[in-house]
């Protein structure tokens, strides 16, 4: 009965993605540096801050403004955002709900903490709601994460409200962290269905972009494998 409520909702669950996917497909011309996280980190801090200056957004994204204008632009054109000279972008109504909805979906924090000795700076977490184990292969979502430059990847998935470890599972770390998340993020056990990625990132790029990217492509894969996207 369970599985029949998500799989119910995966049909709606392709459509956000989707929406995501139409603004980063290759167009003629030249190609803008953008991927899915910078739409989706760009749609959640419009959410949070309003209306936000193209300049401000090429801080907050990681790339340059040329490309935040494309980004922009395309988001204008598929009707998320509109523009203010002297604001900058703002969400439109329709905006705002495929913002509310991703942020319903993908939920990622950084999380800079020390734990068991070594500092933990440049790591994201990502939860993933809604997401049944059934359909949940820890080693894919690992390879996944490793793909888009994470160095390490701890995979937590919860069903029912139980905790399930994932690959590597050590148990010291596991119960040192899940501690340190709910500290700030809440009791997870809330989530009936979930997966929790707690991942290293490699490069420079910023780790809320790198966190949408991967939960996002974990999604998406998640959808495709239902035959849906």
């Amino acid at each position: 009965m369970v599985e029949d409520v998500y799989e119910k909702n995966i049909p709606e669950y392709c459509s956000i993605l989707n929406s995501i996917s139409s603004i980063v497909v290759k167009r003629i011309g030249v190609q803008p540096h953008f991927h899915e996280g910078h739409v989706i980190t760009l749609l959640m801090l419009l959410l949070k801050e309003e209306a936000i200056g193209r300049k401000k957004l090429s801080e907050k994204l990681g790339i340059g403004e040329t490309s935040v204008r494309s980004l922009v632009k395309r988001l204008l054109q598929a009707g998320f955002v509109k523009v203010d000279r002297i604001a900058g972008a703002i969400l439109t109504d329709k905006g705002k709900d495929l913002a509310e909805k991703l942020n319903e979906l993908i939920n990622v924090k950084r999380l800079g903490d020390d734990y068991l000795g070594f500092n933990w700076n440049n790591v994201v977490t990502v939860i993933l709601k809604d997401t049944p184990p059934e359909s949940t292969n820890v080693m894919i979502i690992r390879d996944k994460a490793i793909a888009l430059n994470a160095s390490a990847v701890l995979i937590i998935v919860i069903d029912n409200g139980v905790f399930i470890p994932g690959i590597a599972f050590d148990d010291r770390l596991y119960k040192e962290i899940v501690s340190g998340l709910e500290k700030k993020l809440g009791n997870l056990s809330r989530y009936k269905k979930a997966t929790i990625l707690y991942a290293a990132i490699r490069e420079k790029e910023p780790l809320l972009v790198a966190g949408y990217r991967l939960g996002f492509r974990i999604l998406k894969h998640y959808c495709l494998r239902r035959e849906y996207c």
